[in-house]
């Protein structure tokens, strides 16, 4: 990966965002349908769920950065505004109804809002909405701690993900209920300690060592043939993915490089850097969008590849809309 640096993650940070949420919504529209049948598209959309781990790996990375610019405070208040002014701005409407149209006008609507909107219903039912919200509220409150602890010892984060690895295994063969419920955050932990380890390498401007790249794209490759060809566990395939991503990454960040540069393909790489900008609320108000439907019972109406196209018009749309009001909410907030 020739003049390729680890500093160009950050170049193209927005657009692999962009890549990533749209990933993200063709396998959750793929993961409905199973159609059409595309010999190795399939299986790339199929495993579209990575795009979670390309997120929570990059966003290691941001925040790492973000937290050296301002004391805690101020670095809790800024993530506070980014996630969760557009988390309420669009789950709210959306958690009213659910409440309403599933429990009527009475308590347990009230009730069921509250633990949805504070992301708790995460913890305490399986297949709640907004997942990745409630693993946000973890890292963001532990973030200053193990900044801190990486501060102390860089080498601490390897004890962290052997110990989280250590964690989820035991809770799965004991069979604990809060595998059930956390399987998806536990095993995101690896791949975010190891974007705060790859900081420091975004930080010095090294350079992708050709042997690194080779030998994690290739591993890559062999764990993407495994998961294609045979039925893998959920969480090795967790921890296979959070390998993939970090080769999907620096493959994607080779191809942007290039095609930025490229007139035909540019606009490409400024639509997926503008629905980087916009990528949580895409994530976000597809999700919903697919819930409303599966709910009234209209997903196999028209051709599926309606739907495609619909979800993510709207998605983007509606992104758009929402980040714009927080964007006015929170100059608002500053001028008060």
């Amino acid at each position: 990966m020739k003049n390729i640096t680890w500093k160009t993650i950050m170049k193209h940070r927005n657009a692999t965002f962009g890549c990533a949420a749209i990933w993200i919504v063709l396998y959750h529209i793929y993961s409905i349908y199973h159609s059409p049948h595309i010999p190795i598209i399939s299986h790339i959309i199929n495993i579209g769920n990575m795009g979670v781990d390309v997120f929570v790996f990059l966003s290691a990375i941001g925040l790492s950065f973000s937290i050296e610019k301002h004391n805690t405070k101020v670095f809790y208040i800024n993530r506070l505004k980014r996630v969760f002014i557009p988390f309420i701005l669009i789950a709210t409407p959306f958690y009213i109804w659910n409440s309403l149209a599933e429990y009527g006008i009475n308590i347990k609507a009230l009730y069921e809002f509250c633990l949805n909107i504070t992301t708790l219903s995460f913890w305490c039912r399986e297949g709640a909405a907004a997942w990745y919200i409630a693993f946000v509220v973890i890292i963001y409150a532990f973030f200053p701690l193990l900044y801190k602890l990486k501060k102390k010892n860089n080498y601490l984060l390897l004890l962290l993900i052997v110990l989280s690895i250590a964690i989820e295994f035991l809770l799965k063969t004991t069979g604990s209920p809060i595998f059930i419920f956390g399987e998806r955050v536990l095993s995101r932990i690896p791949i975010f300690l190891v974007g705060m380890f790859i900081a420091d390498w975004v930080k010095e401007d090294k350079k992708v060592i050709d042997l690194f790249a080779l030998v994690v794209i290739v591993v890559a490759c062999a764990g993407f043939i495994y998961i294609t060809l045979f039925s893998v566990d959920i969480v090795i395939k967790r921890y296979l993915y959070a390998f993939m991503s970090i080769a999907f990454v620096l493959l994607l960040n080779f191809i942007l490089n290039i095609i930025q540069k490229i007139n035909i393909v540019k606009p490409l790489y400024r639509m997926l850097d503008f629905c980087g900008g916009i990528s949580l609320e895409i994530y976000l108000i597809h999700t919903f969008i697919i819930r409303l439907l599966k709910y009234y019972n209209i997903l196999y109406l028209v051709h599926y590849l309606v739907y495609y196209i619909t979800i993510l018009i709207i998605s983007i749309t509606l992104s758009i809309v929402i980040n714009n009001l927080s964007s006015y909410i929170i100059k608002s907030k500053k001028q008060i």
